[in-house]
């Protein structure tokens, strides 16, 4: 809905003539709420064809928040606002002095960032180093590309021009330059960061009398509790 910043479809960049077009969550802003839009001679074929209905056709307030979520990117011209703070962000990270990072492309919002080694080839283990750091600070990427080696940065419409430097502030620079000389395998821990590991389960134990039939030898039970 909008963040290719000149259509309201993507596909529509792409000079693409669609048959079917299936929209779900976006179309309500997160309310439950889905449609397909067709030609009508598509449709009509369906019904002399085969039996075809929908249970849940739609209701008043469905209908309702999918109207607000147009009027809004209507009133606030959120598809020309997504052109434009994704051309900024896209100029922000290509500004970033790292070696590591390649080819810097995108489409309104939607954006990819290459991560290579010194020979400019794919360098999927430093990507995913990445993307983990940038996780644990706050931000959540994902990655695409047959090697995986490619973040995607897909911020929604609410995304302006005042967080694009903390986007990339939190590209870390000892990830994206150390050992740059090198492919990186396994990439880890880098400079005493740990990076690319859901941190470990800590225990936090303590003894505690008890009167119960249950307790141990000693007389007391130990009660653990487990911080995630």
């Amino acid at each position: 809905h909008g963040r290719g910043g000149e259509h309201l479809w993507s596909f529509a960049a792409m000079d693409v003539a669609t048959d079917i077009v299936t929209m779900g969550k976006p179309m309500g802003n997160g309310h439950p709420v889905a449609a397909v839009v067709t030609r009508r001679e598509i449709v009509e074929r369906f019904a002399e064809t085969t039996e075809w209905f929908s249970t849940f056709g739609g209701n008043p307030v469905a209908c309702a928040a999918a109207l607000a979520v147009l009027d809004v990117i209507e009133d606030e011209d959120l598809i020309a606002r997504a052109g434009a703070v994704g051309s900024e962000l896209r100029a922000a990270i290509r500004s970033v002095d790292a070696p590591a990072i390649g080819d810097v492309r995108g489409l309104g919002l939607l954006t990819g960032v290459e991560i290579v080694d010194a020979s400019g080839d794919p360098d999927p283990a430093r990507a995913a180093a990445v993307k983990n750091a940038m996780r644990g600070r706050g931000v959540l990427v994902g990655s695409t590309g047959p090697l995986d080696h490619v973040l995607k940065f897909r911020p929604p419409l609410v995304f302006g021009a005042e967080h694009i430097d903390r986007v990339v502030t939190m590209f870390d620079p000892r990830i994206l330059t150390i050992g740059f000389a090198r492919r990186v395998a396994g990439l880890v821990s880098v400079a005493g960061a740990s990076i690319g590991r859901w941190p470990k389960r800590a225990r936090s134990c303590t003894r505690t009398p008890t009167r119960s039939t249950r307790r141990s030898s000693n007389g007391t039970i130990r009660r653990c509790a487990v911080a995630r």
